[in-house]
């Protein structure tokens, strides 16, 4: 592969999802003085913060170049581990989470728009699902190490591990960021946009409007996701409670994040073999089956074997629905329309979060079976067909 915008972008993911305290996070929320629903919580306040940000982070990208988002996104990912790091107490932490969620409204839509014009300069834009696979899977491999190294040295549970692996975490997204400086702008824009978030988010809630095929796109990757960040969450205390050592909490996770990198490098296998319909029920009602084992089985196997199977799983989703969306999408403002796509999945985000967290914090299997109810009445009732996915039917809806 060439040293070019594709490699970088899987570098940056690789450094800046190297988080050595990803297997024991929850147990050093518990020590710095949270309970789960506090430590729910704080995923909530994340994606509340992406929902202030996304569309105006989003129009920042598309006037003022996704290089220049992304940078600013590893700096601004760099300030709020520096405050985990130093942190105590809920509201210092939820400070934490707020700059991590302005961070990642920086790179939500730019990273996708700039892989996309890249590809689109290359003319490979068909092979985007491929790509993100790919960088997915870089992510996903960044998760096996840190997972594995960080459960083994964090395995005493003392704070002076939690310290080491937190200051791991922030010399790898300096390394990210060092990558990001090296980008360069692919040509995308086709015309001036202004820098005004009361005319471009009307635009972008427009075209999802005047464009069914790609509401029910996002709809349904939005009523179907696997929870991924919940799951990652309680399933340390939960696989504790049944017995199962700590240092052996990253190795589960490992395995979880390879095999869930495999899927996302090969999701578009999924649809070459089962086809779109097959293919995007298989990938959201399978979680959500597996959500329901899970609370109904409080056996350590099974559960394993469950969390296991969700979070590998949950990899073939989004390269398949990052293509389905962008066929859709006009490169000149392709990143304002994928902030308000991920706007509109972080308002059903804040919302249900918290909710999940509050049921967790009474009993964590009550939680799994109201996740994967949401998902399964979800998957079975908004359904995509080959024609809601084609580029040709993009044309019908041009403005």
């Amino acid at each position: 592969m060439k040293f070019d915008n594709i490699f970088k972008l899987i570098a940056i993911n690789f450094f800046n999802r190297l988080f050595f305290f990803n297997a024991i996070v929850t147990f050093i929320y518990l020590q710095k003085g949270l309970n789960l629903f506090q430590i729910v919580s704080l995923e909530a306040i994340l994606i509340m913060f992406i929902l202030f940000f996304e569309v105006p982070t989003g129009i920042f990208a598309d006037r003022y170049g996704r290089k220049t988002s992304i940078i600013v996104y590893c700096l601004v990912l760099i300030l709020s581990e520096v405050i985990f790091l130093f942190g105590q107490g809920f509201l210092m932490l939820a400070l934490s989470s707020a700059f991590a969620g302005i961070a990642l409204s920086f790179y939500s839509g730019a990273g996708e728009a700039l892989l996309y014009d890249s590809l689109k300069d290359q003319k490979k834009e068909h092979l985007m699902h491929k790509y993100m696979g790919t960088i997915g899977a870089s992510t996903l491999a960044a998760g096996v190490i840190a997972s594995v190294s960080g459960s083994i040295i964090g395995a005493d549970l003392s704070m002076k591990s939690f310290i080491l692996l937190i200051q791991m975490a922030i010399s790898a997204i300096v390394i990210g960021t060092l990558f990001s400086l090296t980008l360069k702008e692919p040509k995308y824009k086709e015309k001036k946009r202004e820098l005004n978030p009361f005319k471009s988010l009307p635009e972008g809630l427009k075209q999802l409007k005047s464009n069914p095929s790609l509401l029910r796109i996002v709809l349904l990757s939005i009523f179907a996701a696997p929870f991924f960040h919940i799951i990652t969450l309680l399933y340390q205390p939960y696989l504790k409670s049944l017995g199962i050592s700590v240092a052996l909490l990253g190795t589960i996770l490992a395995v979880s994040f390879v095999l869930s990198a495999l899927a996302s490098k090969y999701a578009y296998k999924v649809e070459e073999k089962l086809g779109v319909s097959k293919g995007i029920l298989f990938v959201t009602l399978a979680p959500g089956i597996l959500y329901v084992i899970l609370a109904l089985f409080k056996n350590p196997l099974i559960a394993t074997a469950a969390f296991i199977a969700i979070v590998a799983i949950s990899g073939f989703g989004e390269p398949l629905f990052a293509h389905y969306r962008n066929v859709h999408i006009k490169s000149f403002n392709r990143a304002t329309v994928l902030s308000v796509i991920a706007l509109l999945g972080a308002l059903y985000e804040t919302t249900v979060r918290p909710t999940l967290g509050w049921i967790a914090n009474t009993n964590i299997n009550w939680a799994f079976l109201v996740m994967g109810i949401i998902i399964i009445v979800a998957s079975l009732t908004i359904r995509l067909k080959p024609e809601h996915v084609t580029h040709k039917l993009h044309q019908t809806f041009k403005e």
